[in-house]
């Protein structure tokens, strides 16, 4: 009896000095958590057909495609047999991050960049990047760079990329030819999404805005995908061009009857061209 008492005793003097660390360490996080990504982000382009664009919807429904008219009317249509690919156009140079398990993809002409963007801003508190840049003019690129001060989820299996953990987002300019690196804009807990040659998009505060120099932050909407739980369920994904920005938002919370996606198309303005949504296992429609 007193063996299963010292035991027991034992156990909760454990218990309560890890629980005690939470709040020091941010051991709640890197214990389990794996936190809200907002890292997944991609160049894409639309598709330019007769009379708009077409976006893909894969991720939310197979073969749909949201189709938004050069009036502005949008609609969901069915993948056309001449379509093979969705975005034939692919100048990005450059993306990845270096957190445990990733990696950082460059293209040709680029790879003194990655390099060069980590010497600069992994010190002071910051220890990993994700990057993604666009060669929007001839060997020009225009890109961003997310700074973060650690990963979470060591038991989740390590190196998970948080927003939790973002110092902030950098937006910035390259020339291939001169190998000269311009930092254009340098947000304080900012996470960047998407950017084209005069404007970006980043998440902050569980909502996404718009951001240009010299103009007032446009609110775009709230993140639904927010996650909360200890599992984090839910997820975000982002694929911009130099035109808009779709992004797609799960909300889930292992109860397939209350979750749902979420897609939401916006210009670099923050006007919104599109909302769409979709229940779990159900049929795309435009709110």
């Amino acid at each position: 009896m007193r063996k299963t008492v010292r035991k027991i005793m034992i156990a909760a003097s454990v218990a309560a000095l890890l629980f005690s660390l939470l709040p020091l360490s941010g051991c709640f996080y890197q214990l389990g958590m794996y936190g809200n990504n907002r890292s997944s982000t991609v160049y894409l382009d639309s598709i330019k057909t007769d009379g708009g664009r077409l976006y893909s919807l894969c991720r939310i429904e197979s073969d749909k495609y949201l189709f938004v008219s050069d009036g502005g009317e949008a609609s969901i249509v069915g993948r056309a047999e001449e379509i093979d690919t969705y975005g034939l156009n692919f100048p990005a140079v450059i993306s990845g991050n270096d957190f445990p398990r990733y990696r950082i993809k460059c293209a040709e002409g680029y790879e003194n960049l990655a390099e060069m963007i980590k010497e600069r801003y992994e010190k002071d508190g910051v220890n990993f990047v994700q990057i993604s840049a666009v060669e929007y003019d001839d060997g020009v690129a225009y890109g961003f760079c997310n700074l973060f001060s650690d990963s979470v989820g060591y038991l989740a299996g390590g190196g998970n990329i948080v927003s939790e953990k973002i110092v902030a987002g950098v937006y910035f300019k390259y020339d291939k030819e001169n190998e000269t690196y311009t930092e254009t804009e340098y947000l304080d807990k900012c996470n960047i999404i998407a950017c084209n040659k005069e404007s970006l998009i980043y998440f902050k505060n569980k909502s996404y805005y718009v951001h240009t120099n010299g103009k007032d932050d446009t609110f775009v909407c709230a993140d639904e995908a927010f996650d909360t739980g200890f599992t984090s369920y839910s997820f975000a994904e982002f694929f911009y061009n130099a035109d808009d920005c779709m992004i797609i938002m799960f909300n889930g919370g292992g109860n397939c009857k209350k979750e749902y996606y979420k897609a939401v198309l916006t210009t670099y303005d923050g006007d919104i061209k599109a909302t769409c949504t979709a229940p779990c296992g159900g049929s795309v429609s435009i709110a």
